[in-house]
């Protein structure tokens, strides 16, 4: 990574780096051959596909069959066959051997029927000029079996049919390049789906939320909610999202909804900020990016987000995420009257089976939202120095929360999944899910989906979680077992 001698902020990245958390803009300034890694390629003469193609742009000779593509080869040379190529290869050569088994029990049989009545019975001596026709025409015979038995045209069929399935593909606008795409995805017996976005609309909603102690479905008011609750909640949906992430007006007159674009989840959730009376794009104003004092993103591990900004007083940190993640860091609730209680193990575990469990057996996704603020000591301020504790121990700014909501988020089902299922199980295809979502919510999902049904519930190998599935999938020696697993949860 470089830096670019510009008066701005910019950093110059060349191909291989990662980039492994945190936010920003990237301005892409050259792909293929013209970037850092496809000049060493052309520099090595190891960019044989982009010469072939400069040399057939140049020369613009359509008949020059040795600029064309070649296929793909082992290291021995010989043609890389797929598995349906191997099969049929394989059918031809015994196809042709019982043919030729036949073909000369046939010749040998037609000469000695020949012989025998000829010579035998009649008495017959042996004239060459007409004997010889005879042999001949039993040899012949057998000839024609050996080229009739050889299936020359079988390869061709199956070329034909897999151009036909391809046609057929089109129509569902899928564009297969290679031919034989078609056979691996006729050999398919499971498919691996991810929920969102794939069996679901990926269009979010909060459908009911857990704040300040009451259910509502789904917006509170103020009229029952202190101010302050709703302004902490509007501010961490607000602040603690990417900015990206935006709720806008349908253009469309007839468009009811509204365009949610970047994250489902965070647009379903600032949607709610502005159901309740907030503006999102005010807050997020007050608080630029530039201004945080340290955002630690999602990812599969943490299962959360959280985002420390300054205040007057010190530093407020804003996390949210999976409900049993989040809540397992709170140590306080806040009341509807904005007074904060102490959060108990028995208090949490309670919310769990009330709240957080009751949202994820509808089908809900369960986000809970909780904050911290960090007061600096009159001497830090003054000095301007780092807060005590440090930004970089994750563990303790994130730790002893206050919880504020939780949100029940619906995401609808497809109309079509179903039956399409259906129509997978009627062709022999298993289906499994595999999302990161709560246990409960991928049940309740599958269930809607058609994947599992009541049967499947009954026995302990329908919904897995990640450290379950693990723990089972290989037997003693190591060696992967096959279980009939509908979900696994990451």
């Amino acid at each position: 990574m470089h830096r670019l001698r510009h008066p701005c902020s910019f950093w110059w990245e060349t191909p291989g780096t990662n980039v492994m958390e945190g936010t920003g803009k990237i301005l892409v300034l050259a792909v293929g051959i013209y970037s850092q890694t496809g000049m060493i390629h052309v520099l090595l003469g190891t960019s044989e596909k982009h010469s072939e193609a400069n040399d057939r742009c140049e020369r613009h000779d359509p008949d020059d069959k040795s600029k064309l593509p070649k296929r793909e080869t082992r290291s021995d040379g010989e043609e890389v066959q797929s598995f349906l190529q191997k099969k049929l290869t394989r059918i031809a050569l015994q196809i042709g051997y019982v043919g030729l088994a036949f073909a000369v029990v046939t010749s040998f049989a037609l000469i000695i029927r020949f012989c025998v009545k000829e010579f035998g019975e009649k008495g017959r001596r042996w004239n060459a000029a007409v004997e010889v026709n005879k042999i001949l025409g039993a040899i012949i015979i057998g000839i024609t079996i050996l080229v009739v038995a050889i299936p020359e045209g079988l390869p061709l069929a199956v070329t034909l049919t897999l151009a036909v399935s391809t046609k057929k593909m089109m129509k569902y606008h899928n564009l297969v390049r290679n031919l034989f795409a078609c056979e691996t995805m006729g050999c398919a017996t499971t498919i691996c789906l991810d929920k969102t976005g794939t069996l679901t609309t990926n269009r979010m909603t909060v459908t009911e939320c857990y704040l300040g102690g009451q259910f509502h479905k789904p917006y509170p008011s103020h009229g029952t909610t202190t101010t302050r609750l709703l302004d902490l909640t509007a501010e961490g949906i607000s602040v603690n999202s990417s900015y990206t992430t935006n709720v806008t007006t349908p253009i469309a007159i007839g468009d009811s909804l509204p365009v949610q674009v970047g994250n489902k989840t965070e647009c379903a959730l600032l949607y709610f900020a502005k159901r309740i009376g907030y503006d999102y794009q005010v807050i997020r104003d007050d608080n630029p990016e530039d201004s945080f004092a340290k955002v630690y993103t999602f990812n599969s591990n943490r299962r959360s987000m959280s985002t420390v900004i300054c205040t007057e007083a010190g530093w407020r940190v804003h996390s949210k995420g999976a409900a049993e993640v989040v809540l397992a860091k709170c140590e306080f609730i806040m009341a509807p009257d904005g007074s904060v209680e102490k959060l108990s193990d028995a208090s949490r575990s309670k919310l769990l089976d009330t709240v957080v469990h009751p949202m994820a057996s509808t089908g809900l996704r369960t986000i809970c939202s909780a904050f911290k603020d960090v007061v600096a000591s009159f001497d830090a301020v003054a000095d301007h120095q780092q807060p005590v504790p440090a930004l970089d121990d994750e563990d303790c700014i994130t730790g002893g929360l206050t919880c504020l909501a939780i949100f029940g988020i619906e995401d609808p089902v497809r109309p079509e999944v179903p039956s399409a299922i259906v129509r997978c199980r009627q062709a022999g295809i298993t289906v499994r899910m595999v999302t990161g979502d709560n246990v409960d919510t991928a049940t309740s999902i599958a269930a809607k989906c058609g994947i599992i049904t009541a049967e499947d519930l009954e026995g302990n190998v329908a919904v897995m979680e990640g450290l379950e599935f693990n723990q089972r999938i290989r037997n003693e020696k190591g060696e992967v077992r096959e279980r009939f697993i509908r979900i696994i949860r990451n």
